[in-house]
């Protein structure tokens, strides 16, 4: 640092609240979700250890595209993930989500994905199946044509503030509910989005707002 810089410019580039960032993202992949076991006395080799039945949440290729998905084709088929809540992440606001999926079969109809979560503290939270909803749950998705159509959710979130601070890890579980029409669907994978805090004090003035595509200066809901 500059020692001609005056002191108090220097606090100032340690603090969020003159800086708009752009938002943060995760992508989880179906076939890396931690929830997933090898079983070798079934058929169906890879599939989520939440499903008994061996017809239900299972790695698949969708089509030829040469693109894996978790197969699900009843209600609350369900697969989970942990994860370390990443290093820039402001937990004072909101925490969206929304899923990734394709493959469908039957004819055109709709699936409702639900999200839910639990949030750990090392060395102190007890480990369980996630039990905590999204405050705005995602809403219903109409599958789109033709089936191979990389489809996503809307948006569900959870309200700031809602996670503790000294919170490390987020234990998630996806499942379908209310299959209409369609017989299966595959899930691509998971998106988290969320709004940073990326140097040493504060927050921003607001949440970091999603771009209209990720690389546009087009922010439609500022």
């Amino acid at each position: 640092m500059n020692p001609g810089i005056p002191a108090y410019s220097r606090e100032k580039l340690k603090r969020d609240e003159d800086f708009w960032w752009r938002p943060g993202r995760v992508y989880i992949p179906a076939w890396q979700f931690s929830g997933l076991i090898y079983s070798a006395t079934v058929a169906i080799n890879i599939r989520s250890v939440k499903t008994t039945a061996t017809a239900n949440d299972f790695i698949q290729g969708i089509n030829s595209t040469g693109v894996t998905g978790l197969t699900f084709t009843v209600n609350a088929d369900a697969v989970e993930h942990a994860m370390l809540l990443p290093y820039d992440i402001d937990l004072s606001y909101p925490i969206y989500f929304r899923v990734h999926c394709s493959g469908a079969s039957g004819t055109s109809g709709s699936i409702l994905w639900r999200v839910k979560y639990n949030a750990y503290v090392l060395n102190s939270t007890a480990m369980a199946t996630p039990a905590t909803a999204l405050d705005f749950a995602i809403p219903s998705l109409t599958v789109p044509n033709p089936t191979t159509t990389w489809a996503t959710s809307a948006e569900g979130r959870i309200y700031g503030g809602k996670i503790a601070t000294n919170a490390e890890v987020l234990h998630l579980s996806v499942d379908s509910q209310t299959l209409t029409t369609i017989t299966s669907i595959a899930m691509l994978g998971l998106e988290m989005r969320y709004t940073p805090q990326r140097l040493y004090y504060g927050s921003m003035i607001q949440e970091a707002k999603a771009p209209a595509f990720v690389a546009s200066d087009n922010y439609l809901n500022t």
